[in-house]
């Protein structure tokens, strides 16, 4: 989200909620759609912008939670889409409606209530979620191995050495039979139905008799 976009996106806001005010909005602490007018746009209409620190969104922002539910929403709706419209490919123009519907099926109020709950946003509860959700994360790299083993090597260039001996016989069949159709085997004919048109040559033409 960029900056203009995220202007209009407040405007929306202030016309949806309800006059109670002040009213909080929590974002994330991107600063690429923040910018000072925005932010006094929000100062006179009674919204608080909170930024969730760093790092913390997927424990503190409830619009994670049911995430995994609008991923699976939005397979379902393309493959309405693709039955609808005969394997019809997902472009810009339809990205958004095919969105749209998983959205609703995804943030009723019911688990947008649920959301909140579990973060400990409403009802406030700072002690919902432990601790030890935000220790750091354990240390997954190794560093790679000194040692190669021989006999993986060995097999991959056996694997390649093999795709190409058939692809060279592949391309040496279909030569044969650019060359001489005529002459080529059942086996081959089958795998090369569609043979090049024959140059048209002079003894095929039909012999026009001489006008006295």
């Amino acid at each position: 989200m960029v900056v203009d976009i995220f202007r209009q996106f407040i405007e929306h806001f202030i016309k949806s909620i309800p006059s109670a005010r002040p009213v909080l909005l929590l974002l994330d602490g991107h600063g690429s759609h923040v910018d000072l007018r925005t932010m006094e746009r929000c100062v006179e209409n009674g919204i608080i912008l909170y930024a969730l620190p760093s790092n913390t969104t997927h424990v503190l922002q409830p619009a994670e939670i049911p995430f995994k539910k609008l991923k699976s929403e939005y397979s379902s709706a393309c493959e309405r889409h693709w039955i609808k419209y005969d394997g019809a490919v997902i472009t810009r123009h339809s990205f958004a409606s095919l969105l749209g519907e998983a959205f609703e099926a995804t943030y009723t109020p019911a688990v947008i209530r649920k959301s909140f709950k579990a973060t400990g946003i409403w009802p406030l509860d700072p002690d919902v979620i432990q601790q030890e959700r935000f220790n750091p994360s354990l240390t997954t790299y190794q560093p790679p191995s000194s040692e190669i083993d021989t006999q993986d090597v060995r097999r991959t260039r056996k694997k390649e050495l093999e795709r190409l001996r058939e692809e060279n016989d592949r391309l040496r069949e279909e030569i044969q039979f650019m060359k001489t159709p005529g002459t080529a085997s059942l086996h081959t004919i089958l795998k090369y139905p569609s043979a090049p048109p024959r140059a048209r040559c002079r003894c095929d033409e039909v012999q026009q008799p001489a006008k006295p």
